[in-house]
């Protein structure tokens, strides 16, 4: 599995944190993660439901160790999350 690192600058997610803070989000500490998912249209790799109704793609570990996607901002992905 290739790995790909990006580090954002908080100024990229932070103005995305009201929307990333929406009720929907169960734990107000997951905001960042969200934001960074939104900013970048991007999945978030995860097997917690937190990440559930938040408007971010969540990845679970077998769908990823599956290869079911390509990437996290793969065709599939971008549509799934955009529903």
């Amino acid at each position: 599995m290739e790995a790909n690192i990006l580090i954002l600058e908080e100024g990229i997610y932070a103005a995305l944190e009201e929307a990333a803070g929406e009720p929907s989000l169960r734990d107000p500490r997951d905001w960042p993660a969200v934001a960074t998912a939104l900013a970048l249209t991007a999945g978030i790799p995860t097997n917690d439901n937190d990440f559930l109704g938040t408007g971010a793609a969540g990845w679970t570990t077998d769908t990823l160790e599956a290869g079911s996607i390509d990437s996290p901002t793969s065709e599939a992905n971008l549509r799934w999350s955009s529903a």
